[in-house]
């Protein structure tokens, strides 16, 4: 599944999730080119408290962990955002199972 995302470039992998603010409205803004698609983030698990509280509000934006993250969240999510640290976690996570 991963692979299908990433040769449709539906995978964008950043440095950090982190943000200044906590609010929604700024997060929105720095969102807004993907706004109309259905967003997933895969944070590490010590995902940043301002990011978390400013995504909550935000509709078809998912914010998941390494052991939350599945194929059917991949599969309905049009573009995922991933950390490089909750990669290497994800990919940690996939080899115990």
């Amino acid at each position: 599944m991963l692979s299908a995302k990433l040769f449709e470039e539906r995978i964008i992998i950043i440095d950090s999730e982190a943000i200044d603010y906590f609010k929604t409205k700024y997060l929105s803004e720095v969102l807004k080119p993907y706004l109309g698609d259905r967003l997933t983030f895969l944070t590490e698990f010590d995902a940043d408290d301002k990011f978390l509280k400013a995504s909550k509000n935000i509709p078809n934006l998912f914010v998941k962990n390494p052991q939350q993250l599945n194929v059917v969240d991949m599969l309905k999510s049009d573009l995922l955002f991933m950390t490089k640290t909750g990669l290497q976690q994800f990919e940690e996570v996939i080899e115990c199972r």
